[in-house]
């Protein structure tokens, strides 16, 4: 009974958790949980960085063929800014005015020395030495030129091999390609080519296509391209802060006259923008360009339909179920067609194609064992996800900085590559700097320090786009050309449209103050969107 009675008083007692200790864990696991869905949006922006970087390496590694390839297509070769020419060649026959560079070395990109000579086929005889005539072509010997060069007759020049040809008599013919750097000053012959007017430029095939000939054509007057642009209307008249049309800085510093004249500083001139040797003013040159600078998975399909397999039609007609009004019309579209089972394929892209009675017809044929056999047929619609330029900076003569940039969504807008005028540190030798442009001396309150740029813009401008993590790009095509600075901090002051960026390191050259002899000058910088990945190349 004792037993019993104590085994009842046990079993009576009070059993379970108090209420204290139930909020203590409730406490505890909300504390958990919280953690674990803090990680979600950290794992999240953490892929999409990854994906981005893996992306922007993987272009990186086409881009670095493909220059290997074409190692010219670095170098401006023209005075218009155009990317032409390829390696040297021996024993090949090169026309007066073909462009080349030297041949790179152990497997190298990047031709030593940097830069771009133009060929001139040069003849005379044995007998009249002095009688050099320039004549259409003429052979490359089998050894390349070590592109030194010397004075012959009215040229400065890196001699070829001297070809030699008896014609009789005792007499012999002599035939040399000579080569003169398209950067070469004028010498007494008109084939010596101008000095380039600047040491830097950007490569930037897709923003030649847009802005070239058969882009756009918001930057105006801008027959060879030029990156960097001040956003304004057609007329000039009014800034355009939407940043959707624009002038080239050249044209509107340059030209002295119109409704802006004076509010560019007059010495400003755009970067040369460079084809990468695409012939941009054709359709077909367009097509490479974005074959080229963007992703190569960068189609997405936007409409899926089915075909029918009609023998009566044309070789280059398919007939569609159908549909409402397709839009291929375009050079960023394409259309895949396939067989029945999905097996075979063939792509058509850009134009011509049309759509007209669900029919599309192509400028080329399809190939008739899938035209008899008709299945789906996918129009896509080009996503420039990733895209690229690089910016070759040669102040220091045939020792370039080349920086590859992977861009993401870029837009296509002037505003996009909005000029903003801009102080670099402060001039050591002639400052302290003082501002003279009206627009800079809205918020100036001082020199910027050696590891700071000044930038302001005008009530109209675009506001720039400024955050840390990101970058600022100098753009100079003269003096110490273009350079790249990653923004530390910043401290915008909206109310005087201005703001002091504090970058990563000090400023390699701080901009001119002025002094008796040469005046004051306005730095430029670009802010651009979507900064994937810088690489040197």
């Amino acid at each position: 009974m004792r037993i019993l009675s104590s085994l009842n008083r046990k079993s009576n007692g009070r059993s379970g958790a108090s209420l204290t200790e139930v909020l203590i864990a409730i406490l505890i696991l909300s504390i958990g949980v919280s953690s674990v869905f803090a990680l979600f949006p950290i794992s999240i922006l953490s892929s999409i960085k990854a994906t981005q970087l893996t992306n922007a390496k993987l272009m990186q590694g086409n881009v670095e063929q493909y220059l290997r390839t074409n190692p010219g297509y670095l170098t401006v070769n023209t005075a218009s800014g155009v990317a032409q020419g390829n390696a040297w060649q021996a024993r090949w026959t090169y026309n007066t005015n073909d462009v080349v560079v030297p041949t790179p070395k152990n497997g190298s990109y990047r031709s030593e020395p940097f830069r771009a000579y133009r060929a001139i086929a040069l003849q005379w005889l044995d007998s009249n030495p002095a009688g050099v005539t320039v004549v259409p072509a003429g052979p490359s010997g089998l050894k390349e030129p070590n592109w030194s060069l010397q004075s012959f007759g009215p040229y400065r020049v890196a001699m070829g091999a001297i070809v030699r040809t008896g014609i009789g008599g005792g007499d012999f013919q002599n035939n040399v390609v000579a080569w003169e750097p398209v950067d070469n000053p004028v010498w007494a012959n008109t084939l010596n080519p101008t000095i380039l007017p600047y040491n830097s430029w950007v490569v930037d095939p897709l923003g030649a296509a847009t802005f070239g000939p058969v882009g756009d054509q918001t930057l105006l007057g801008n027959a060879w391209g030029e990156f960097g642009c001040y956003s304004t209307d057609v007329t000039g008249a009014v800034p355009d802060s939407s940043g959707t049309i624009g002038v080239s800085v050249s044209e509107l510093g340059l030209s002295g006259s119109g409704p802006l004249a004076g509010s560019i500083p007059s010495w400003t001139r755009g970067l040369p923008r460079v084809n990468a040797g695409i012939p941009t003013d054709t359709i077909a040159g367009v097509d490479s360009a974005y074959s080229v600078a963007a992703h190569p998975d960068a189609w997405s399909e936007s409409t899926r339909v089915i075909g029918i397999s009609d023998s009566s039609l044309p070789a280059n007609v398919i007939q569609l179920e159908p549909t409402s009004g397709l839009f291929v019309g375009n050079r960023f579209i394409r259309v895949v067609i396939r067989n029945s089972d999905g097996t075979r394929s063939v792509t058509r892209g850009g134009t011509p194609v049309s759509f007209n009675n669900n029919q599309l017809t192509f400028g080329e044929a399809i190939p008739a064992v899938i035209r008899n056999d008709l299945g789906e047929v996918s129009v896509e619609e080009f996503d420039s996800r990733y895209t690229w330029i690089a910016t070759i900076n040669n102040s220091i003569p045939n020792n370039p900085t080349i920086k590859m940039v992977v861009l993401f969504k870029r837009k296509f807008l002037p505003g996009e590559e909005h000029v903003y005028r801009a102080v670099f540190a402060n001039d050591p030798v002639n400052g302290p700097y003082t501002p003279t442009d009206t627009v800079l001396l809205n918020g100036w309150t001082g020199p910027p320090q050696n590891d700071q740029i000044y930038i302001s813009w005008g009530a109209n401008e675009p506001r720039p786009f400024i955050q840390e993590g990101k970058y600022v790009m100098r753009a100079r095509p003269d003096g110490p050309g273009v350079e790249w600075y990653e923004i530390v901090s910043s401290t915008i002051d909206e109310g005087n449209r201005s703001a002091v960026i504090t970058v990563d390191r000090a400023i390699n050259s701080p901009t001119f103050a002025g002094n008796a002899t040469r005046p004051i000058e306005v730095d430029r910088v670009v802010l651009l969107r979507g900064i994937v990945e810088m690489f040197d190349l």
